[in-house]
């Protein structure tokens, strides 16, 4: 009896988004499956790449690069990137950290009300920001 209950509620979760996706039903009894409602709409999930050729990413702890033991330690500003203004300044932030030479690229998405993830930055064709090396040549006049 418990089976038939588990396999009944399994199926009358799943119906609603098959007969929506597959189907094109548009029934308003046949709820279909949200990623977001309320929650998780104001955060965002922001990866950064350092590279010196292009060619080879290295994944960028932002918690390690700024020196923070933990995710717990880091300060909320870093770790609760909550819109995509903020994800912009935290990545203008974290060029002014990189070592001179090395590229950085960064794949920034916020959470929508209603309309999943939305991609704020995906730069992989071109750097966000780079850290030039100082030629002296060009400084001093001659």
């Amino acid at each position: 009896m418990r089976f038939l209950v588990f396999v009944g509620a399994f199926f009358a979760m799943l119906i609603g988004p098959v007969s929506r996706q597959f189907l094109g039903s548009t029934n308003r009894y046949l709820r279909p499956w949200q990623m977001y409602s309320r929650y998780g709409r104001d955060i965002c999930d922001v990866k950064y790449y350092l590279t010196e050729n292009k060619k080879d990413f290295v994944s960028l702890d932002p918690y390690e690069f700024i020196k923070s033991d933990n995710w717990l330690d880091a300060p909320k500003k870093i770790k609760n990137i909550r819109n995509p203004k903020q994800v912009v300044l935290k990545a203008k932030k974290m060029c002014e950290l990189i070592p001179e030479g090395q590229f950085l690229y960064v794949k920034a998405k916020c959470g929508q009300m209603r309309k999943g993830w939305r991609i704020i930055i995906d730069n992989r064709s071109k750097p966000f920001c780079a850290a030039k090396k100082i030629d002296f040549k060009d400084i001093i006049p001659k």
